[in-house]
């Protein structure tokens, strides 16, 4: 149950650092040829899903470790 919300963190991570120029993104324009944010439409579109997808996965993680215990208490 910690592991999709760690994939999601760092999904989110990712996506937030990429659009805003963290650091991450500082690391990446020394190996390639990074032009500023929303330049390039794939490029763009790339990080909006990466942020979709990891936040959706923190929610999900939130939600069943929330309704775990309503679940164990039944049976």
């Amino acid at each position: 149950m910690i592991r999709p919300f760690l994939f999601g963190l760092t999904l989110s991570y990712l996506a937030i650092d990429n659009i805003l120029d963290g650091p991450f993104r500082e690391f990446l324009a020394t190996y390639f040829d990074l032009k500023a944010f929303g330049t390039n439409t794939r490029e763009e579109y790339l990080y909006y899903l990466l942020l979709f997808l990891g936040l959706f996965q923190i929610i999900v993680s939130i939600k069943e470790a929330l309704s775990s215990p309503s679940l164990n208490e039944d049976e």
